[in-house]
């Protein structure tokens, strides 16, 4: 027995000896001597090719013969159809002849058709009966075979009507096949089939007895049968005897009605308790079918027979192939027993041993392999002895502390570094546990751990056999009044075949700045968690892949999720923003924020749908969360509700909308200009008619000296006075004046505006219109006023035009020779106090403004001092700028 020391303990090594071989022995599982494996190896190699040939005969030989089987089936399946066929279309064709005559002849008594008949029924080769019925199915002739004729009597009038095939016959108009029946005359197997005659029908009754006759003596194989059924299931005919007229079983009734079996193909199914291998062929005249079959051991007789001369064959070969293969084993396993003994030396450190010579190649190639092996051994020896040097060394200078605990828990042994953690040397804690040691241990929550707790990792280990990671304990000392915390690993070790650990390797890390690290970290994040909660935005935290990781309770409120649900959710589940106008959803802030490495707002019009339906308008922006080499390791947004604020602004946007739109329709500009109190004037703001109206497309600062700079140099003075004027006075300011486009066209524009004080500055809102055209109608009418004030001066009657209430608007030069008062002293004066004369025409006057028609007066009197004056009195209704009047004209016709 070899052994090999590992921590101090001794091991069975796996090379052992008997019968002088030797082998590396494994004490759970059973060996076997070479000799015996290479014979078994030898029967194996030899067995192969008998599997071989099996497999070949059943993949290959089984198929084809099947395969010939079916064919030689299928062959002698459809001759007896063919000839089956052939027997009922010879019918058929007779029938259907005769019918064709009796059809010529025209109508005649049934007997004169009975010899005809008589004559074609024979001697019963073929019909057992031919019958014509008339149009109610009654049998009206009949002929019969000789030996029947006697019957003929008793057939004549037998209604036939119940025998559905020979209704059907006349409505499809061709002929009809019957299922099988038992024969009226003969009480034996028949078919019959109807043809149809004008309003008769033909039938003939076939007889297949004799094809049970047929199919006997053709020459079979052995167990080989042939069966003819019909649709139903029943045995028309049979190669054996006494099966005829019965009903088939249940498999063949299946295999014969299953139409979705190719025509000819073989089949298998199981009839009285054995396996046939059938093929069935259709006769396409009646719906019958041929069924060829035979039982499995019958068809494969000569072939099992074969097979097994050949598997004797191979088998007494096998017996000589393991015989010959163990007398080889046995010489191979002496050779290879001599190398063993030489390994058991090399086993036992003597490695100067000779080899023993052997003139096989492999044999030598082995002895030089294993020279090589032994001098390799050797090396590692050494090797061995210098790696232990080395992991003693690791082991004293390692940083984390290692211990090692037996299976009662006590330590074994302790590095230096576990000696500094512990505050122990090593012959202070050998051969005690951790909690007999003068310090107390705790967990991170601060409780006391009892000597068999299971939060102890060494004690875990020990008492399931499985790892240990990671679990921190406390080392409270009593007298410091300190903790050293330590992160403690827990490896198990076993010795082969045990299921418990012998002991276990312990590390222990001191993470008591960590713990410190991390308390601070938990202070700040407290502090974080408080300083979130109490601003006045929502704040939602994610990681980079957009996980939820933090939510304020503004946020919780706004999304109507909670910080439970939320966190760990993806933020598009809980932050459902879309587009306030499209509805559509909102691009994820987190990757506009990850994509663009930078702060990043929310597009205008975003509105939050919170978990119940309520809809937030908010604004927001989202920052990266960096760590201190400015890694990006999440997103952070900040967000407010912003509805009431969103429906402010909507209705001052609506409302600047509507005034834009009323300021575009206007027909000026529309303005507004500021004046301050050091007299500096600017404009604050124009519409967008300046650069149709004033062909300017200036800044706002700029439109003001833009537009002064085109006045006309006689007119600027009079410009900068009338807005100095009305800026000192704070009245409005109305101007008009001309102005040179910069095309060089000259407009008139009337300028109008309402001051109004904003602090020290003073505001005119106004409205600048071209007043061109305006100016031009001006000039026009004015020229036309004077142009008809001429000719109705000119003319040489007196003309007056009045108002609806009477009054003077118009008064020519006649009218005032004729009264002696100018136009100024009566215009807007009642016609009565400025021409008396008249004052009698008020009401008709009146009549006409009233009616629309003229009125004329010819020829009335008028004293004119002591002198008779005659005068024409016309007046005309007129309607000018919406104001009724007349116009009166007086003609002196005296001289007329």
């Amino acid at each position: 027995m070899i052994t090999v020391m590992s921590s101090g303990r001794t091991f069975p090594s796996a090379l052992c000896a008997m019968d002088g071989s030797w082998w590396w022995s494994d004490p759970m599982r059973r060996l076997q001597p070479l000799r015996r494996w290479l014979s078994l190896q030898f029967a194996l190699v030899a067995s192969i090719p008998l599997v071989v040939v099996a497999g070949l005969v059943w993949i290959f030989l089984l198929p084809q013969m099947r395969a010939d089987i079916a064919v030689r089936h299928q062959a002698l399946a459809g001759a007896i159809a063919g000839r089956v066929s052939a027997h009922l279309l010879g019918a058929d064709h007779a029938l259907r002849a005769l019918a064709d005559y009796i059809n010529t002849q025209g109508p005649q008594l049934g007997q004169s058709w009975i010899p005809l008949l008589d004559a074609e029924a024979g001697t019963g080769d073929m019909f057992e009966a031919i019958y014509i019925a008339d149009e109610n199915r009654a049998v009206y002739a009949v002929g019969l075979p000789e030996m029947r004729r006697g019957n003929r009597e008793d057939l004549i009038g037998l209604d036939l009507s119940r025998r559905d095939f020979i209704g059907d016959a006349p409505i499809l108009k061709r002929e009809v096949w019957s299922e099988t029946f038992l024969s009226t005359v003969s009480s034996r197997l028949a078919v019959a089939l109807a043809i149809p005659m004008g309003y008769r029908v033909m039938v003939g009754e076939i007889t297949i007895e004799r094809l049970s006759q047929f199919i006997r003596q053709l020459p079979v194989e052995q167990g080989l049968f042939t069966t003819i059924v019909d649709r139903q299931g029943r045995i028309i005919a049979d190669s054996r005897p006494g099966f005829s007229g019965r009903q088939v079983d249940a498999g063949i009734l299946g295999m014969v009605q299953d139409r979705s079996q190719a025509q000819g193909s073989p089949t298998t199914f199981e009839m009285d308790g054995r396996i046939l291998m059938g093929t069935t062929v259709a006769v396409e005249q009646g719906g019958w079918k041929v069924l060829v079959a035979q039982p499995y051991a019958d068809a494969f007789r000569t072939m099992t027979a074969t097979l097994r001369m050949v598997a004797t064959g191979l088998a007494i070969s096998l017996l000589l192939a393991v015989t010959v293969g163990w007398l080889q084993a046995r010489s191979l396993s002496r050779h290879i027993r001599r190398y063993t003994r030489q390994a058991q030396a090399i086993a036992s450190g003597d490695y100067d041993q000779p080899w023993p010579e052997s003139r096989t190649l492999e044999f030598s190639g082995l002895v030089r392999d294993l020279q090589l092996m032994s001098d390799a051994i050797r090396q590692r020896e050494k090797e061995i002895t210098a790696g232990r040097e080395r992991y003693r060394t690791l082991f004293e200078t390692m940083v984390q502390g290692v211990i090692y605990v037996d299976a009662e828990g006590r330590i074994t042994t302790a590095n230096p570094a576990a000696e500094m953690i512990l505050g122990l040397g090593l012959e202070q804690v050998k051969g005690r546990s951790l909690l007999d040691l003068p310090w107390q241990v705790i967990s991170e929550d601060g409780a006391s751990l009892a000597s068999d707790s299971d939060a102890m990792p060494v004690v875990v280990a020990l008492r399931t056999g499985r790892a240990v990671r990671d679990v921190v304990i406390g080392l409270s000392n009593p007298d410091t009044r300190t903790v050293t915390w330590v992160s403690v690993n827990a490896i198990p070790l076993f010795q082969p075949g045990k299921e418990l650990p012998f002991q276990v390797y312990a590390t222990l890390a001191d993470i008591t700045e960590r713990k410190r690290a991390e308390e601070a970290l938990r202070l700040s994040e407290d502090n974080l968690r408080i300083t979130l909660d109490s601003i006045g935005d929502a704040v939602i935290a994610t990681d980079i892949n957009g996980v939820i990781t933090r939510l304020n309770p503004i946020a919780e409120h706004l999304t109507g999720w909670s910080a439970a649900e939320a966190i760990d959710r993806p933020l598009v589940e809980v932050f459902h923003v879309v587009n306030a106008y499209t509805r559509q959803r909102v691009e994820s802030p987190v990757e506009k924020v990850l994509a663009e490495g930078q702060i990043v707002g929310l597009a205008n019009h975003t509105v939050l749908i919170a978990k119940d339906g309520t809809e937030y308008q908010i604004a927001d922006s989202g920052a990266p969360i960096r760590r201190a080499d400015g890694e990006i390791v999440g997103v952070v947004l900040v967000f407010r509700d912003v509805t009431e604020a969103h429906a402010q602004a909507q209705k001052i946007s609506e409302s600047e909308y509507v005034l834009r739109g009323i300021t575009t329709n206007l027909p000026g500009v529309v303005y507004q200009f500021r004046a301050s109190a050091d007299h500096q004037y600017s404009l604050q703001h124009y519409s967008e008619k300046a650069n149709e109206i004033f062909g300017l497309d200036v800044p706002v600062e700029e439109f003001f000296a833009a537009i002064a700079a085109r006045i006309p140099d006689g007119e600027k003075e009079r410009f900068y006075a009338s807005i100095q004027a009305a800026v000192e006075q704070e009245i409005p300011w109305d101007y008009e004046g001309r102005y040179i486009k910069p095309n060089g066209d000259t407009m008139w524009f009337q300028g109008n505006s309402i001051p109004h004080r904003k602090g020290d500055d003073i505001l005119f809102d106004g409205i600048l219109l071209d007043i061109t055209e305006r100016k031009l109608a001006e000039n026009e009418l004015r020229r036309l006023r004077n142009y008809l004030a001429n000719i109705i001066d000119s003319m040489p009657s007196v003309l007056v035009g009045v108002d609806g209430e009477g009054r003077v608007t118009q008064w020519n030069r006649h009218a005032q020779v004729t009264t002696g008062m100018d136009a100024e002293a009566v215009l807007g004066k009642p016609l009565e106090a400025a021409y008396p004369l008249l004052s009698s025409k008020m009401d008709k006057i009146r009549e006409t403004i009233r009616s629309g028609n003229v009125h004329r007066e010819q020829k009335v009197q008028r004293h004119d001092f002591q002198e008779i004056r005659y005068e024409d009195v016309i007046i005309y209704p007129l309607i000018t700028n919406g104001v009724e009047g007349a116009v009166i004209r007086v003609d002196d016709v005296t001289e007329r």
